[in-house]
């Protein structure tokens, strides 16, 4: 129930947080079929949210388990569709409970269900995509078994490029390859398990190279990706990138994106709030772009509900109190 209440607020507010948005490959999505969707992982818990808002399936995510406390938290994060995974790192004797939730993925799938997990495991803020752990190929072909390998499980590749991964107003782009289909990995899987799974994750892994942004190590200290965007280069496009020597470009000083000065003044209150908290609790950048996008949308309606009462009380035209609030939102959109 939460997740079909919030989608739709959610896609509002990645609107105004993103300056350029594109979405392309929505026909390689299959419609009323089994599918796991194995997106690259740079981008914390926006490369969930985003997949989840901009395409059209009801999604089910595989999350860390450590995030999975008891009581509300946990009921309010199954209310997501969020499922715990349990890792190494977790404990050993944790891992047994991966059984179960195998299980419950499997179940989704064969009810013709549409999985989200990260293939490559954790994150990290790098535009290069990282060896695939192998869970992935086991609940795919875990579901393929109790089917009798009779109904057809496709995995769609999902490219998640970033222009800046915490600026606000910068330009996504989200990418959807063509579907793997699991049974033509059957006869490799039915030879040696082993086999089956190998060969199916290079598979995947393959498509999600033709998705995402493949650069150097030098351009990887985003200094010279930042450079680019600002000569109107667009920087979420693999293309771009496969067709250039990044690593032979000098990497100039950073430059950062502001706010323009308009929105920066109507909005100066609930920025200054931000910019504090996010300086003193934020110690990982990589959690950065999240916290920033979770925070502004609950801060920025409460403030803009304040400016629309103070400014009913003294006008008494509450005409005037939502006029103002619709100017200060569509402030946000004019880049500086």
């Amino acid at each position: 129930m939460l997740y079909f209440i919030f989608r739709p607020i959610v896609r509002v507010a990645l609107w105004f947080f993103y300056g350029h948005f594109k979405v392309s490959g929505l026909e390689n999505l299959p419609r009323n079929a089994p599918v796991i969707l194995a997106p690259n992982h740079q981008n914390s818990f926006l490369d969930a949210i985003l997949p989840a808002c901009f395409q059209p399936r009801s999604l089910h995510f595989l999350t860390r388990s450590d995030v999975f406390k008891k009581g509300l938290i946990q009921k309010i994060l199954f209310g997501f569709h969020m499922w715990p995974v349990y890792r190494q790192r977790d404990g050993k004797d944790t891992l047994g409970k991966n059984e179960e939730v195998f299980k419950n993925c499997s179940q989704l799938l064969r009810s013709n269900g549409c999985l989200l997990l990260f293939p490559e495991g954790d994150q990290i803020c790098a535009h290069n995509l990282r060896s695939l752990k192998k869970g992935m190929a086991r609940i795919a072909f875990q579901t393929a078994e109790e089917s009798n390998f009779e109904k057809e499980i496709y995995i769609v590749p999902v490219g998640l490029n970033y222009e800046h991964y915490w600026n606000f107003n910068t330009a996504f782009q989200m990418r959807f390859g063509k579907p793997i289909k699991v049974l033509d990995f059957k006869k490799d899987y039915q030879e040696s398990e082993q086999k089956g799974l190998l060969s199916l994750t290079k598979a995947v892994s393959e498509g999600m190279e033709q998705e995402i942004i493949q650069i150097g190590s030098r351009a990887n200290e985003h200094f010279w990706f930042e450079e680019a965007g600002l000569s109107g280069v667009d920087l979420t496009s693999p293309e771009f990138f496969r067709n250039i020597d990044v690593d032979s470009r000098p990497a100039p000083k950073p430059k950062k994106r502001k706010i323009n000065a308009v929105a920066r003044a109507l909005h100066w209150p609930v920025l200054t709030l931000l910019a504090g908290f996010l300086k003193s609790k934020i110690k990982d950048n990589k959690f950065l772009g999240a916290v920033k996008f979770g925070m502004g949308m609950v801060f920025f309606p409460i403030y803009y509900l304040i400016v629309f009462t103070a400014a009913v009380a003294l006008s008494g035209s509450w005409w005037l109190g939502a006029g103002l609030v619709v100017f200060m939102i569509l402030s946000l959109k004019i880049k500086s």
